[in-house]
Formats: C-alpha cells, structure tokens, sequence
C-alpha cells in the first residue's frame, strides 16, 4: 500500500512539474515572438530575417499561463502539498485576534483623549478669541 501511495505522489509530482515546464516554454514562446520582429534586422540571413518580421505577438500565451498557473495551485495544494505542509491561520487568528482587539481599544481611548483636549482647547481659544474681539 505505502509502495501504491509513493507512486501515486511521484506521479502527482510529476504532472505538476510538467505544467511548471509547459508554462515556462510558453513563456518563452510569448517572449520569443513578442521580440523577434524588432530584433530581425540583427540577422544577416535575409530569408530568416524575412520571416522573423512576419512573426507576430502572440496573444492567447498570456491567458494560457494564468490558466496553468491556478491549475497548478488547485493541483499542488490538493495532491502534491501534504496535509502538515499545509499553511494554517486558526491559531495565529486567535492571538492575532486578541492583540487587534487591545490595540483597537487603546487607539480608540487615546483618540478620544485627543477629541476632548481639542474640544477644550478649542474652547479655550474661542473664548480668547471673544476676548480679543471685545478688545
């Protein structure tokens, strides 16, 4: 049975890092035909330099990549990822959680202490001001 799982994990290992592979040449295939007609004047063959600037961009390399990519995080996370290498929050969430909530509190008292010295200073300096006026 350990020997069938093994397999089972290479085999899983193995299709993932054939999509690695496959998004890696069809990145380079989107860089290759994005750049050859502005470098064909460099060739000194004219029949490759003819053809390298009929090349055109590719546009369907990019939304392949994007899709090979999800695929390849649903696929790791699912088969290749075991369960402990799995990144977990619920514990952090709760110390983080606790220290949120103590900040909060004493962001929102020193807050409020900030709103009533304003309030008392503004009172203060309406009341200089009014002075200052009856002058």
């Amino acid at each position: 049975m350990q020997n069938f799982a093994k397999w089972l994990t290479r085999g899983c290992e193995f299709i993932a890092a054939m999509i690695l592979a496959a998004i890696f040449i069809i990145f380079l295939l989107q860089i290759f035909a994005r750049y050859t007609s502005k470098i064909a004047w460099l060739i000194p063959i004219e029949q490759l330099s003819n053809w390298m600037l009929t090349i055109e961009p590719i546009g369907w390399t990019i939304n392949l990549i994007s899709l090979l990519w999800v695929w390849l995080i649903f696929f790791g996370c699912s088969f290749v990822v075991r369960e402990r290498d799995h990144v977990t929050f619920d514990n952090n969430l709760d110390t983080l959680y606790d220290r949120v909530v103590e900040d909060y509190r004493s962001c929102t008292e020193k807050k409020m202490r900030e709103a009533m010295n304003f309030v008392r200073d503004e009172h203060t300096y309406v009341n200089r001001l009014n002075d200052l006026l009856k002058l």
